[in-house]
């Protein structure tokens, strides 16, 4: 078995409170856990109007479908979203 995770730091456009902030996030959150059956939650700048750090995890048998699966996420959300990618960083491990 194989965990893998992506956290994604994004800026956020068109943000002008926090209500906007968490209509935006929870949005990708709950989309892409559904779209691509992945975990995910925001896990760092809460209170930063513009700016957050989403994660998302999955866990499967094979790596290269798990890797090809949050691929295909972080390729979307700009097209998908008023957002900007500022850092990605790749977590992994293997489960015995």
């Amino acid at each position: 078995m194989v965990l893998l995770g992506i956290s994604i730091t994004l800026r956020l456009h068109g943000v002008f409170s926090l209500k906007d902030k968490r209509r935006i996030v929870k949005s990708i959150v709950e989309r892409n856990r559904s779209r691509h059956n992945v975990s995910s939650a925001e896990i760092d700048l809460h209170d930063i109007l513009n700016q957050t750090v989403i994660g998302f995890g999955i866990v499967s048998g094979d790596y290269t479908i798990a890797r090809k699966k949050l691929d295909q996420l972080l390729d979307q959300l700009e097209d998908n979203y008023p957002v900007e990618i500022l850092e990605h960083r790749w977590w992994n491990g293997v489960m015995q």
